[in-house]
Order: structure tokens, then C-alpha cells, then sequence
């Protein structure tokens, strides 16, 4: 038998080489240090992680229509739906036993969305279990996104949603938005995720970014939900589909995952201040 200060140090070991590649959060990537033409952006440590892609052309472009560098996704489907994903793994911060409250975001603008017969989708996914945001058993993951294009039920333009992806799909919530999806303003996508007791609170906000005055077609629009048995996956990142049949174009900016401190703890580093005792003033 190993002793056990041994198998202590392999544990470390084992742990580190899995949580290599992971990333840390707070991460943010805006990419313009990133390599134009690069599939799988990343940041230097100690942010590290690397994108993961499934489906769909994703490349990092130069002089986007965001006017700088920008993350691209473009894919068509044509009669079956194509859903389209990159993924950054946290393993370490977030999923699995740890309750890290969480902030997911980014900044994205409409090159191309014509849909045929079928909806056109732009999203964010969160705690995923598997990098390809795959769902069932084994790719579970929450999925925060807005309809950007809808031939079949044109009056869902603008639909937000948080759906629970698993065996079976569970729509948390989902609300047709006032914000007006064109391809001139610039969007973002903001989902946040608090723990209360043994579940999780989701707030999905949708903005303009262009226009942020609230007015018809303008402004910021939330939705909120909860689970009461939530996920336990390490991956977030960005998950687009197309529904049936069209061509989606969307460039990304300004990526960020980030913890969000929760009020217990924001209480108890309070309280640590109020007992921290005085020191004597110096003379």
C-alpha cells in the first residue's frame, strides 16, 4: 500500500493535469491578441483556457463589423437543424460540488440571419457538462439565447430564454423581448447565476448596446428563473443554431465569465471587518 502522504500527492498531481487546461475565472477575451484566422482563441495565464468548437466555421476575423477583432460563428443548415458551439472549461471554479455564483457574457452584432421556414438562434450556455454543449444524460447545460430570426413564428423575434438542455429539455422561462433585432445595432447577452440554499436563480438580460434608451425597439429586457436541482458542468460558452433551414452570420466581442460574490459571503467579509481588532494609531 502507497502511504498516505503519497496518494495525497498523487491526488494533487491527477488534479492538476486535469485542471491544466482549465481556465480561470475572472476571464475576459475581447480578441484582439488573438491570431486572425484562429479557430480556438485563448488567454495567457493566468486567465489560460482554450475554445473548443463544434459544428459551424468559427474564426477570429480582422476589422469586423464590430471594428476590431471579433470571434465569427457562420454555418448554414438546410431541411435538419445545425446547432453550432465553443466552449471554455472551468473545471476547478465552477460546476461540480462548488456553488461560485456566476456572470457570463458578450457583446455580439448580425451579419447574416435568414431563416427558411425555421428559427435562427443566438446564445450563451452555462455549466455544461460535456464541451459540445451536447445535452442528453452526458451534455446537459443551461442555455440563455434570443431568436434573431423566425420564419415559422415571426412574432417570436426577440424571444429570450433560459432552457435547461438535458434528456428532457425544460423551458425555464422564455418571453418575447421589446428590443428590435436588426443588423446594424450592436447586442449583449448577460447570464447570471446565484445559488440559494440547494438551487439556482438564473437572470438572462438582453441589451442594445447602440440605442440603450428605453424606447420601442431599444433599451434592455430581463427574464428570470430558477432550478431547483441545478447542473454540475464546468463549461460555458457560446451555443448558436438554426432551427431547419438558413445562414447564420453573427460576430462576437468581449467575452467574460466571472464570479459573482454572493451575500453570505459579502456578509461575512463585513463581519470580519467589524472584528478585526483596532490598532493603536502610530506617533
Amino acid at each position: 500500500m502507497y502511504p498516505a502522504k503519497s496518494l495525497s500527492a498523487l491526488l494533487c498531481l491527477v488534479l492538476s493535469m486535469l485542471h491544466a487546461t482549465a481556465a480561470t475565472p475572472p476571464y475576459a477575451d475581447n480578441f484582439d491578441d488573438d491570431t486572425i484566422g484562429s479557430s480556438t482563441p485563448s488567454e495567457p495565464a493566468p486567465e489560460s483556457g482554450l475554445f473548443k468548437t463544434t459544428n459551424g466555421t468559427w474564426s477570429v476575423v480582422n476589422g469586423g463589423i464590430l471594428g476590431d477583432h471579433e470571434y465569427q460563428n457562420s454555418f448554414s443548415a438546410s431541411g435538419s437543424p445545425i446547432a453550432s458551439s465553443a466552449t471554455l472549461n472551468f473545471a476547478g471554479s465552477f460546476g461540480g460540488a462548488l456553488t461560485s455564483d456566476f456572470s457570463v457574457s458578450s457583446d455580439f452584432k448580425l451579419d447574416t440571419a435568414t431563416a427558411t421556414n425555421s428559427n435562427i438562434t443566438v446564445g450563451l450556455g452555462a455549466l455544461g457538462l460535456n464541451d459540445s454543449f451536447g445535452g442528453g444524460s452526458t451534455g446537459a447545460y443551461y442555455l440563455a439565447d434570443v431568436d434573431v430570426a423566425d420564419v415559422g413564428t415571426p412574432g417570436n423575434v426577440t424571444l429570450i430564454r433560459i432552457v435547461r438542455i438535458a434528456t428532457a429539455n425544460t423551458f425555464l422561462v422564455q418571453q418575447v423581448s421589446n428590443v428590435a433585432i436588426n443588423t446594424t445595432d450592436t447586442y449583449r447577452l448577460t447570464l447570471d447565476g446565484a445559488y440559494n440554499g440547494g438551487g439556482l436563480n438564473l437572470t438572462l438580460t438582453f441589451q442594445n448596446l447602440t440605442d440603450p434608451t428605453p424606447a420601442a425597439g431599444n433599451g434592455t429586457f430581463t427574464v428570470s428563473a430558477s432550478d431547483p436541482t441545478p447542473l454540475t458542468g464546468s463549461y460555458f460558452g457560446y451555443r448558436d443554431r438554426v432551427n431547419n433551414a438558413g445562414t447564420l452570420d453573427v460576430n462576437f466581442d468581449n467575452f467574460a465569465v466571472v464570479p459573482e460574490p454572493s451575500a453570505g459571503i459579502l456578509l461575512a467579509f463585513a463581519a470580519l471587518g467589524m472584528l478585526r481588532p483596532r490598532r493603536r494609531p502610530s506617533v
